[in-house]
């Protein structure tokens, strides 16, 4: 049951992902090209070297970069910044709480986009544990190995005695 429960949540992520990334395109779509009713519902469009288009175009790009998984950590990272200019600049203005200001969703997005993405991955790929390291490393000869092993001359690891460990081949 557990590992059916870790090779599905990198289909999760993935769909995460994917989801994330479109809904996000879907703004930086209503901000530049006017869809879903433009800006303020009215089907205006951002002009070019206003805060509006750049926010426009950071997440028309940054959403579908997102969407087909291309440099998703930096497009996190500057996604990321961009919600928080958002909260700043547009809500908290008008309160500290989101739930009052209206911010929940550029919280919502700054967290997600936040947490990187490599990390979840590996927390949710199915395979053997991280093995423990080990301490202590000797020269990496096998000769210089085996006088120091003392009573445990029988050092029958994978390795033959040549990885230099005292406790044990890390490989086993």
């Amino acid at each position: 049951m557990v590992e059916a429960r870790k090779s599905l949540a990198g289909y999760a992520l993935s769909l995460l992902r994917i989801f994330a990334g479109f809904t996000f395109s879907l703004h930086g779509f209503q901000k530049l090209l006017g869809f879903f009713g433009g800006l303020g519902g009215s089907g205006a469009k951002a002009v070019f070297p206003t805060l509006s288009w750049f926010a426009g175009f950071l997440e028309l790009v940054g959403g579908l970069l997102i969407l087909v998984g291309l440099f998703t950590r930096p497009v996190a990272f500057i996604l990321a910044g961009e919600m928080a200019v958002a909260y700043f600049k547009a809500h908290f203005v008008r309160g500290f709480w989101p739930i009052k200001n209206g911010g929940e969703l550029a919280v919502l997005v700054l967290l997600h986009f936040s947490v990187p993405i490599d990390r979840r991955r590996r927390a949710a790929e199915p395979g053997p544990p991280a093995q423990k390291k080990r301490s202590r490393p000797l020269k990496s000869t096998s000769d210089s190995c085996k006088p120091r092993l003392g009573a445990l001359e029988s050092h029958a690891e994978p390795c033959g005695g040549a990885c230099g460990f005292l406790d044990g081949c890390p490989g086993s």
